[in-house]
């Protein structure tokens, strides 16, 4: 007896060859990519074992933990903690009502939720684990902050390989996600630590991949939940960072182009994503606005100076998006063969382009355009979606231009590492050896730019000895500060004063300055402001540049602070070292002065 043709198939070549296995067994490919996918940008984005200092997103990382174990919303409790103590007060703020709360918006938060929840619930399980206001709880409160800025930059990169993949053939979507993933802000700023721009990309992109469903969906049936959940993600968008809004205003005109009378399921799905925010700013502020109402006075009317930042935003080398990811430069051809595409998502990525191109713009007339003490233009953070999805339709075939595409994503990964694995010699720049906030002119210097800074402390941190941290070191090290000259033709009180010292290395060992790429044994000048009585009214640190060796003499730059009170005062000048090495000198370099 003859046996049915599918018995005899699956007797020869095993059950996974039938048409039932095959689809069980694509299933489980595509089940085990997800998986391998998401694990491996987690992976990548944790290996360099850093947390970012910043506390702008101390307030979101408290938030959870403070609902789910306190089951308060107001941050009350943290008033006069350890992170106001340490300088991070600035991130609270008081709402009408008098209760403490973020000065930033409630979505990063509201998308973080879930992963935190399994955060609390791992804490409630350990008998010794700190409470969220003591200050033992700030080291876990920043690994906290790591993990959960990582998995959701990870989960990003999922969503990202999902749209580019409905886009395009395999290796061109497979080019475009690695460009996302390791060649853009992503890596560098997202993926380490909870500021905004993580959830502005994974809500982007959880939008374009709605479109997506929704416009080769086979019917309006079946395109409805789809519509209504683009427009759930475009009304989240601002609630997690307003300027986000561009990217809602791109998702709203497309879906009137692409859905027409159907894209009236659209708008009440973005009033209802927004809804928490509206509802947060209310009740906190009794405003829309919330805690970003003063960011209206920081835009500019002048238009010399916005040109001048937005040259910055483009092409500075400490600040200039094609500089730190000049891969993205491909976008531009992108866009425009986009343009001639008659498929709607062609239509809905270059409705996103033109909406980074206005991102843009608006922080060129933004007062603070270089986003502060971050690595690389933070704020253009939030394009490295649409812009990395422009590349499907740029991806170059020529020799030639392949060449120069497979150049720029080189280096574009490069710079990321270096920004990932800088280290604090490398998130120094910015502050040191002067702020930023005071000078952003440096984002155009070439000298110790932020990428080389970085990249020498990367190379220095993982591949070679830190010579600086020896006995012998601390042995052969001796200094002297031999001039302070300061540069004010009058010392007013509380002012900030530049100053410049000159150091003599008198000792075997060679010095390593801030640029060196050391960070624990780097020389610096103490500087004590002290009063008549011999107390110290005011201290700071001037920074010592180059290493010079012995005999050799170097400056050290920097700001002085000035008592509040006038009178005459006494600056004495001695060198110290990071970690506290010991400095043989003969004695401190004093300088009589007068404050008035």
């Amino acid at each position: 007896m003859r046996l049915p043709v599918a018995v005899r198939a699956r007797d020869r070549r095993g059950v996974g060859t039938l048409p039932f296995g095959r689809a069980q067994t694509a299933r489980l490919k595509s089940a085990l990519l997800v998986l391998g996918l998401v694990a491996g940008a987690f992976l990548v984005y944790t290996a360099n074992g850093e947390t970012l200092t910043s506390f702008d997103s101390a307030p979101t990382s408290l938030l959870a933990f403070n609902l789910l174990e306190r089951h308060r919303l107001d941050l009350d409790a943290f008033r006069d903690g350890s992170i106001a103590v340490a300088g991070g007060g600035y991130a609270f703020t008081t709402g009408a009502d008098g209760h403490l709360t973020s000065v930033f918006p409630i979505g990063t938060a509201l998308v973080a939720l879930p992963i935190y929840t399994v955060f609390a619930l791992a804490r409630h399980d350990d008998a010794h684990a700190p409470p969220i206001t003591a200050p033992a709880f700030e080291p876990l409160r920043r690994h906290y902050e790591k993990l959960a800025a990582a998995l959701l930059a990870a989960l990003s990169v999922l969503l990202f390989s999902l749209c580019a993949r409905a886009l395009a053939a395999p290796v061109p979507a497979g080019i475009a996600t690695a460009v996302y993933a390791f060649a853009t802000p992503l890596w560098s700023i997202a993926s380490q630590a909870l500021w905004q721009h993580g959830p502005v990309n994974l809500l982007t992109l959880a939008m374009i991949g709605a479109f997506i469903r929704a416009t080769r969906a086979r019917d309006a049936r079946a395109a409805a939940p789809w519509i209504a959940a683009a427009g759930l993600c475009a009304g989240l968008l601002p609630v997690v960072r307003p300027t986000a809004a561009l990217f809602s205003l791109a998702g709203l005109l497309f879906a009137g182009y692409a859905f027409r009378r159907r894209a009236a399921l659209f708008v009440p799905a973005l009033a209802l994503g927004a809804s928490p925010g509206v509802a947060w700013n209310l009740y906190f502020f009794h405003s829309l606005a919330g805690g970003y109402a003063g960011d209206a006075h920081a835009y500019t009317a002048s238009l010399p100076a916005a040109l001048a930042a937005l040259a910055a935003l483009v092409l500075s080398p400490s600040r200039g998006i094609f500089v730190f990811a000049p891969v993205l430069a491909f976008a531009l051809a992108g866009a425009v063969r986009a343009a001639r595409e008659r498929d709607p998502v062609a239509r809905l990525a270059c409705l996103l382009g033109l909406a980074c191109v206005a991102l843009l713009v608006q922080y060129a007339f933004y007062t603070f355009w270089w986003s502060g003490f971050a690595y690389g233009p933070r704020f253009l953070t939030d394009i490295a979606a649409p812009a990395a999805l422009l590349l499907i339709y740029a991806i170059p075939t020529a020799p030639r231009r392949a060449a120069a595409f497979a150049a720029a994503f080189a280096f574009s990964v490069g710079v990321q590492f270096a920004g990932a694995y800088g280290g604090a010699a490398g998130s120094d720049w910015s502050s040191v050896p002067v702020s930023i906030d005071q000078q952003p002119e440096r984002v155009w210097h070439l000298a110790d730019n932020q990428i080389e800074r970085n990249a020498r402390a990367a190379y220095l941190r993982l591949f070679a000895w830190n010579a600086a941290r020896s006995p012998a070191y601390d042995r052969g090290l001796a200094a002297q500060v031999t001039a302070l000259a300061l540069d004010a033709p009058r010392i007013e009180r509380g002012s900030a004063v530049v100053a410049t010292a000159e150091v003599r290395n008198d000792g075997r060992s060679a010095i390593y300055g801030y640029d060196s790429g050391i960070f624990l044994g780097q020389l610096r000048v103490r500087v004590r402001v002290l009063d008549a009585r011999r107390r110290t009214a005011a201290e700071s640190v001037l920074f010592v540049r180059g290493s010079p060796r012995t005999g050799e003499r170097v400056q050290a730059v920097g700001t002085i602070a000035m008592p509040l009170a006038p009178g005459a005062y006494t600056i004495e000048c001695d060198p110290v070292t990071v970690g506290g090495g010991a400095v043989a000198h003969s004695s401190a370099l004093r300088v009589r002065v007068t404050v008035v």
